[in-house]
């Protein structure tokens, strides 16, 4: 069975990208390649929200849509393990690559970025929010345990670096 083309989805935008992956390599522009299956929930709660920033995007930014069950050999190629999974091209070259669904405002910092050159968020406000939690259980354990001061200093530190960034996009 032969390997799939990828397709641009034409909504107006163009994309930048590439990767070290051939299938990637032929974008020039900014682009985001969206990995999704008919029977993954995320993907069809998140598709609204991506195709509303994608016309946003229109002419600056590509979205090129894979379906994962009709195209499973360039799924794998592309070395895709989840859906959704967004995978940020630019001048032929992977950038980002994100699984899981996304909400407007984050997809939208997805697609800015490749225009922008700016970094990407890598966690959103939940996995933020996983982070501080993380940090007050270590500083709690290291204040229990002894105390163990390695433990809190540590918790400390993930709770100020987490949660500046939490701050950061509030």
């Amino acid at each position: 069975m032969n390997t799939p083309d990828l397709q641009r989805r034409d909504r107006g935008s163009p994309t930048r990208g590439s990767a070290p992956l051939p299938s990637l390599a032929r974008f020039a522009g900014p682009t985001v390649v969206e990995v999704s299956a008919p029977h993954c929930s995320a993907c069809r709660a998140m598709k609204p929200d991506l195709d509303q920033v994608a016309a946003a995007f229109s002419g600056e930014v590509d979205l090129v849509p894979i379906d994962a069950v009709q195209q499973p050999e360039l799924v794998s190629e592309l070395r895709v393990l989840g859906t959704p999974t967004l995978i940020g091209v630019k001048r032929g070259s992977e950038v980002y690559r994100i699984t899981g669904r996304r909400s407007s405002a984050e997809l939208e910092e997805l697609f800015a970025s490749l225009i922008n050159d700016r970094p990407i968020p890598l966690a959103g406000r939940t996995g933020t929010a996983l982070q501080v939690g993380a940090g007050v259980v270590l500083t709690g354990l290291g204040l229990v345990m002894g105390p163990a001061w390695p433990l809190v200093v540590i918790g400390v530190a993930v709770e100020v670096y987490a949660g500046s960034r939490w701050m950061k996009k509030a």
